[in-house]
Parts: structure tokens; C-alpha cells; sequence
């Protein structure tokens, strides 16, 4: 730092002299003259990145943004699936229950069938018996004089 060699100024109002004073600096030295201008550079480019992660911060909150609302809907289709989840199984467990009454039913009918079936075989054998008899009845009829088998059939038995 260095004083004007011209001194105070010269200028004197009212006999005393102004309080003008200037400043001189040094010149930089040479490590100044390098390392000021780096020091600027590398402030302009600290001050680029600092804008372009602003920049980056914004859309990352945009993103963010979008990634809060898709996963509200992902939430809300999950609970939906849930839902259709426990209605499936609700589903399910009446349906095994009809499954169940079905295989009752069937079980009865099965039952039924059978007794059916016996009983079936049953009035076989008295139909076939009958018609044995009814054969045995028409040939005694005829044998007997009592005349055409048919004319017995319509007539009825003629008298003795």
C-alpha cells in the first residue's frame, strides 16, 4: 500500500486543506496474476454446476412427483386386487360347498339307483313269471276245450 507521493490536496478552502486522499495499491505479484484467474474460473464453473444440479434437483422433483402419484395408483389397484382376491375365495368356498351338497345328492341318487335297480330286477322276474303263468293259463285253456286262445281272450271264459 503506498500513500499518492502527491500527498493531500493541494486545493485549500478557508486556509485549511480538503480531506481528498487516494489510495494506491501494489501491483499483484506473478503467483497472483496465475492464481486469481484460476480462482474466477473455477468459481464461474462451481457456479454453472450449481445451476445445472438446480436443474437437476427440479426435475428429480418432478420425477419424484410422478413416481408419488404412480405408485398412489399402484396402491390402489393392489387394494382392488385384494378385494377381487377375497371375493375369489369367498367365491370359492361356496362353490365347494355346492361341490359338497352335489356329491350328497349324487350319493343318494347312487343310493336310490340301486334300490331302484333291485327293484327293477324284482319286477323283471314277476313280469317274466307273469308271463310264464299267463302261458301256462292259455295253454290249459286251450287244451282243455275251451277253444281258440284268442276267443278266450276276448270273450272271457265260456261256461262249464
Amino acid at each position: 500500500m503506498e500513500v499518492d507521493p502527491r500527498g493531500d490536496c493541494q486545493l485549500k478552502q478557508d486556509g485549511q486543506p480538503c480531506n481528498y486522499f487516494r489510495w494506491l495499491d501494489d501491483e499483484i505479484c506473478d503467483r497472483g496474476k496465475i492464481i486469481i484467474p484460476q480462482l474466477r474460473n473455477e468459481n464461474l464453473k462451481m457456479k454453472e454446476d450449481f445451476l445445472g444440479m438446480k436443474e437437476e434437483l427440479l426435475k428429480m422433483k418432478e420425477e419424484l412427483l410422478n413416481l408419488g402419484e404412480q405408485n398412489m395408483s399402484l396402491v390402489a389397484e393392489n387394494r382392488k386386487l385384494a378385494d377381487d382376491e377375497l371375493e375369489l375365495k369367498v367365491q370359492q368356498v361356496e362353490m365347494n360347498n355346492d361341490y359338497l351338497k352335489l356329491m350328497d345328492e349324487k350319493q343318494k341318487l347312487h343310493s336310490n339307483l340301486k334300490m331302484i335297480a333291485g327293484r327293477g330286477k324284482l319286477l323283471y322276474v314277476t313280469l317274466v313269471w307273469a308271463f310264464v303263468a299267463t302261458a301256462i293259463a292259455v295253454y290249459l285253456y286251450a287244451t282243455r276245450g275251451y277253444g281258440n286262445v284268442c276267443q278266450v281272450g276276448l270273450r272271457g271264459l265260456p261256461p262249464k
